[in-house]
């Protein structure tokens, strides 16, 4: 049965989401943000049915570890959220809809990735559509070039927060988190010079309160973002844009365990990973397989 969601098509340089697609060249642009940064292997063959189903069957990575179906029809529309909110990759809720993005570190282990359900809790007015958290691991950072209003960085007994673009922190106790991270919002709303305004550009302008910024900030270090790393393969398709029916001849021939992560950089990390057999995808006559990174 169809739902009852109002089709509601935004123009051109808004945030686009399930319930309010965008229009391209292409037709609707529907954007899909996995709770954690996480994805079954279950829903992500939904999404790739979804997309051949309602869609031109083109998927884009976004830098904020989302999936975009592209080529949606406005009477495709409201039968694609159907299939989204029942594959648990969407809500009917304009409120849940709307919510803050929080972009999870894929090296940020899964124990952790509970702290940004109760970001998703927190529920502020009056903060711009593209507002945004960035949650990642302290001692091994992969986010640091990623753009985050509020930016979390997890450590083995507190965590550090701090507002985008600022020189330092503060190390808060895991029981105090929802509490920093309010102060830090209210100091936002109170000196930023729109609503449009992002936090990067309030700490520009008025400088980040001293009380924010009481410790350092993890520092940048080299990992592997592409092929077979310490429990798992990271690889991308074309760049980030594929095609569904590419990605699930993907799945079907990798053997992996445990849910999918996925990364700003465009690529899917496969866990648990013992098979990942490149030889078909560089040989395959129809050449579905070209433009596979390891």
């Amino acid at each position: 049965m169809t739902s009852k969601v109002k089709n509601n098509v935004n123009r051109k340089g808004w945030c686009p989401s399930i319930l309010k697609p965008m229009e391209t060249s292409d037709g609707l642009l529907v954007r899909v943000k996995p709770k954690f940064s996480l994805i079954s292997t279950h829903q992500l063959l939904g999404l790739c049915d979804l997309s051949i189903k309602h869609g031109n069957g083109l998927i884009d990575l976004t830098n904020r570890a989302n999936f975009q179906l592209r080529g949606i029809t406005n009477r495709s529309h409201l039968e694609l959220v159907d299939g989204l909110v029942e594959l648990g990759l969407g809500s009917r809720s304009p409120e849940e809809d709307e919510a803050p993005q929080v972009l999870v570190s894929p090296m940020l282990s899964e124990e952790f990735r509970e702290l940004s359900d109760r970001l998703l809790l927190l529920r502020f007015k009056k903060l711009p559509p593209k507002f945004g958290f960035v949650m990642d691991n302290f001692e091994q950072p992969a986010c640091l070039q990623y753009s985050g209003d509020i930016r979390i960085y997890v450590k083995p007994d507190d965590v550090l927060i701090a507002l985008d673009n600022a020189d330092a922190g503060v190390n808060v106790s895991y029981s105090q988190i929802e509490g920093q991270i309010k102060n830090m919002i209210d100091w936002y709303l109170s000196n930023r010079l729109d609503e449009f305004s992002r936090v990067s550009s309030v700490v520009s302008t008025v400088g980040c309160p001293s009380s924010f910024a009481s410790s350092p900030l993890p520092q940048e270090k080299q990992f592997k973002k592409i092929g077979f790393v310490e429990g798992g393969v990271f690889f991308a398709l074309n760049s980030g844009q594929f095609y569904a029916s590419q990605l699930v001849k993907v799945l079907e021939r990798a053997s992996f365990s445990g849910n999918i992560r996925v990364t700003p950089w465009r690529a899917l990390y496969l866990p648990n990973c013992d098979l990942f057999d490149v030889a078909p995808f560089q040989i395959d006559e129809d050449k579905i397989f070209d433009g596979v990174s390891f």
